[in-house]
């Protein structure tokens, strides 16, 4: 299996490739020994409806099981619980952890991916126990190996298209893996000004436009004149933590 597309957001994927290669080797040399021949043959299950068409099909228990292993001979802590409280009967699971990331194997309904990311990842998040989350579907050809019902990468890219501003503030990079290797496409939905913004205001720029202005934060269309930038400075002073000013700057022809 290999990495064919990768979703970015808040600098994951260059986190993975800069700060933590070896768990991005970790991630690819489990993806690698799946396509291995002895795996292929424990993954493969027959249905009654491929058996019809004289098909195998993968079976997502059977992947997840054999990723598991390998996960853990590489040092890796599978199937990580929390619950918010001793009494509560509610329980968030991830897949695989390893100092500070965690690795969820999304095959199944697209809504699954779209929960891990915006309950369980989040929820790890601010519990301390990870602080970068990968999410690892299958690409729409290859989710063709599996039996009806499950998603694909493709799917969930639309719906965090469709659905902006992402109102996320950690850093997660979702995979589309597929049986044939080709150039890795990364689609980054973060802009260098997010991150800063994120990290300082708490919010995107499309999450600080639906906002409109604010105590902390003003738009400006036009550099103001030096006492008026002055009175504005001045006046984010004397807020705890200060302010920041937007200058929103355009082209002529624009």
């Amino acid at each position: 299996m290999f990495i064919n597309e990768v979703i970015n957001y808040l600098g994951a994927w260059e986190r993975l490739q800069e700060k933590s290669p070896y768990i991005l080797r970790d991630i690819e040399g489990v993806l690698n020994e799946l396509s291995d021949g002895r795996s292929v043959l424990e993954l493969e299950v027959v249905s009654r409806e491929a058996s019809q068409r004289g098909q195998m099909l993968i079976s997502p228990r059977n992947f997840n099981q054999l990723m598991g292993r390998l996960f853990r001979e590489r040092g890796w802590s599978t199937n990580q619980h929390l619950r918010l409280d001793n009494t509560s009967m509610k329980k968030y699971e991830i897949d695989f952890v390893r100092e500070g990331v965690g690795v969820e194997l999304c095959i199944g309904k697209v809504a699954y991916t779209i929960y891990s990311l915006f309950v369980t990842f989040p929820t790890f998040i601010r519990a301390g126990k990870v602080d970068l989350a990968v999410l690892i579907a299958p690409t729409r050809a290859f989710a063709r190996q599996f039996p009806m019902g499950v998603g694909n990468f493709e799917a969930a890219k639309t719906l965090l298209y469709e659905m902006p501003p992402v109102p996320l503030k950690y850093p997660f990079a979702l995979l589309g893996i597929s049986e044939t290797a080709s150039p890795i496409s990364v689609v980054q939905i973060t802009t260098p000004l997010d991150n800063f913004l994120i990290s300082t205001v708490g919010l995107s720029l499309n999450e600080m436009l639906l906002l409109r202005e604010r105590p902390e934060y003003d738009f400006k269309l036009e550099l103001p004149e030096n006492r008026k930038v002055a009175q504005e400075v001045c006046g984010f002073a004397n807020l705890t933590g200060g302010g920041l000013i937007l200058l929103v700057l355009c082209n002529a022809s624009s």
